[in-house]
Formats: C-alpha cells, sequence, structure tokens
C-alpha cells in the first residue's frame, strides 16, 4: 500500500528514496518480536495517513517522544537518510 502510494502520488525523486527506505525498513524488521511489529505497522500506517491528508507537504518533524525512543542504529539510519534528501 505504501509503495502504491508513492507510485501514484509522489515525484520520482522523492518516490526513489522513499521506495528504498520503506523496502529496507520492511526487510530489517523481519524478524521483529510482536511488540515491535505492532509499534512498527502502527508507525507505518501514521506514515501513511499522514501523506494523504497532507499531499503537498512532504516529511513531518518528529516528536520528542519518538527522537528519544530511537537506538543508535535508528539515529544511524536517520541521519543518513536525512544527508541522501540534501544531496539530492
Amino acid at each position: 500500500t505504501i509503495l502504491k502510494f508513492h507510485r501514484d502520488n509522489l515525484p520520482q525523486m522523492h518516490r526513489e528514496i522513499g521506495d528504498k527506505y520503506v523496502k529496507l525498513e520492511f526487510k530489517q524488521h523481519k524478524g521483529a518480536n510482536e511488540e515491535q511489529t505492532k509499534k512498527f505497522i502502527s508507525e507505518w500506517n501514521d506514515y501513511l495517513n499522514a501523506m494523504k491528508t497532507n499531499r503537498s507537504e512532504f516529511g513531518r518533524h518528529m516528536k520528542d517522544e519518538q527522537i528519544k525512543s530511537l537506538n543508535p542504529s535508528q539515529v544511524e539510519k536517520l541521519t543518513d537518510l536525512k544527508n541522501l534528501t540534501k544531496n539530492n
């Protein structure tokens, strides 16, 4: 559903970056436990709903509690994504 939304609604550059990120995230969470999976799916559903609501705006600021809950690997991925989007 997320990739279909990207295909139908995002500019090509945003779609390419977004699709790579979505695929990587889902691949990396294949072995997650039930609690992690519920949170993971909930966050992606929130993302999709936000994208459907704000089609003219791409991205949103993370809440402080979301940032604080990130582990070092997630912070690194988020930083990489931020740098990737600034370079394009």
